[in-house]
């Protein structure tokens, strides 16, 4: 199962993310743009997908205190139990978009790695070869 804490430092992208979309070095780069644009994209679909799932959870925990209090109205511990089976047939299709969305974002996170890395090699032998014309 994936954890809260996982998701959330992934999640604390976005807004790294949405600094760089706007940065001119980011902005006059169309390859680096699109990348960051692609990355930007992933983490909102990944944000999406973990706030279904850890509401169904959430939902499920509530519902299961409802369930099990002896004390209170049984028509709503009865109800609370319906809730329980409609969220556990839903949260194994919540799981695997969670898990979907973070092996893309891990897959988008690599590829904008590689291009970052190929922008600042080429901006260094540009660098060089602008010394160079100065001589």
């Amino acid at each position: 199962m994936i954890s809260k804490e996982q998701i959330q430092r992934v999640l604390d992208k976005i807004q790294a993310c949405e600094r760089d979309l706007s940065d001119p070095a980011v902005l006059g780069n169309p390859r680096l743009y699109r990348e960051k644009v692609r990355e930007h994209t992933s983490l909102k679909k990944l944000e999406s997908a973990s706030h279904d799932y850890f509401k169904l959870l959430d939902d499920l925990e509530g519902n299961r205190i409802l369930a099990a209090d002896e004390t209170g109205d049984a028509e709503m511990a009865e109800m609370a139990r319906e809730e329980i089976a409609a969220i556990e047939a839903k949260l194994p299709e919540a799981e695997s978009n969670l898990e979907n969305a973070a092996k893309e974002n891990g897959e988008k996170q690599a590829a904008f790695e590689k291009c970052k890395a190929d922008y600042t090699a080429n901006e260094s032998i540009w660098e060089q070869v602008s010394s160079m014309d100065g001589d």
